[in-house]
């Protein structure tokens, strides 16, 4: 195992990832901040590793965190030209991050300050423990027309103040499986720009004036699912399909979701729908408990 580094010691990480890759090793990162400026490399490289100290901020003050007197989680931060991209993971397999905070350098909102910290086309990404924060595009899936990134495996992941957490930009992306997925942010949380394949379990969005969870757009050609197995919305909006085209063919399968009722007047929550559709994109679902939360849909959306 490549170890040792810290947060206080100059040193680069593209060399450490390099010299673990080359050694079949993985890299393990002690708590602190590690700034990056430039876009890290992690190619032609198949289960290379990752692993921090874990997910929480350390630069956190709030109560609780200060008063262990130390760092408590390992904190990418980009300090690199707005637009940048953190991780290119182009033709990569396997990789995996662990117990990490990727934070796009962006303001409050996190709508600016990097485009994407994570960028590629490769399969099988596994993001354990990571909390992806500040970004304009948090986790972005190929290109458009590009080439398939398939069969990724995300558990206990967080986005907070992403404009989208995460795009599936090609078209037949498929076989990803996410779990435990927070979002508390007034942006997206998922958008698929095309279509693709995905499975959720145990989906949570809450906050004041949190954003969609979900977004659908165009869809297909040949693939366009989503299942959502369980999980809690307390504000913002479920599942936005009300610009997916005329000609898209999602199917959205939806079970065991609790939506409660946003509080009234001067509570700081927005007034959303929790699900908004055209008549094309057909959602179906069922075993779940709405609280009369307003959906705004066309004929093709079932709720039972």
């Amino acid at each position: 195992m490549i170890q040792g580094f810290s947060s206080n010691v100059s040193f680069s990480l593209q060399q450490a990832i390099n010299a673990a890759i080359a050694s079949n090793k993985a890299l393990i990162l002690e708590s602190g901040v590690y700034a990056i400026n430039q876009t890290v490399n992690v190619t032609q490289t198949a289960g290379f590793k990752i692993l921090g100290a874990g997910n929480y901020d350390p630069t956190n003050t709030g109560p609780g965190w200060s008063d262990l007197k130390r760092a408590i989680g390992t904190k990418f931060l980009w300090t690199g030209p707005h637009g940048g991209t953190m991780f290119n993971l182009n033709g990569s397999m396997g990789t995996i991050f662990a117990g990490c905070v990727i934070d796009g350098g962006g303001t409050a909102t996190g709508i600016g300050g990097i485009d994407a910290p994570i960028d590629w086309a490769f399969s099988r990404l596994k993001l354990e423990r990571v909390a992806v924060q500040n970004c304009s595009t948090g986790v972005q899936f190929g290109v458009l027309n590009g080439n398939n990134c398939d069969l990724s495996l995300f558990d206990d992941v967080r986005f907070q103040d992403c404009g989208i957490g995460v795009n599936v930009l090609n078209a037949q992306s498929v076989g990803h499986v996410w779990q435990n997925i927070t979002h508390n942010s007034p942006g997206v949380c998922i958008q698929m720009t095309q279509g693709g394949q995905i499975t959720l379990r145990n989906i949570n969005q809450d906050g004041q004036n949190a954003g969609t969870f979900l977004k659908l757009l165009a869809g297909g050609p040949n693939v366009a699912t989503v299942s959502i197995d369980g999980g809690h919305v307390e504000s913002g909006t479920l599942i936005d399909a009300s610009q997916a085209p005329e000609w898209c063919n999602w199917k959205v399968r939806v079970r065991s979701v609790l939506a409660t009722v946003q509080g009234g007047v001067g509570s700081g929550y927005t007034s959303s729908p929790l699900i908004s559709a055209s008549q094309y994109p057909v959602i179906d679902c069922r075993d779940c408990d709405f609280n009369g939360r307003l959906i705004q849909a066309g004929p093709n959306v079932t709720v039972r």
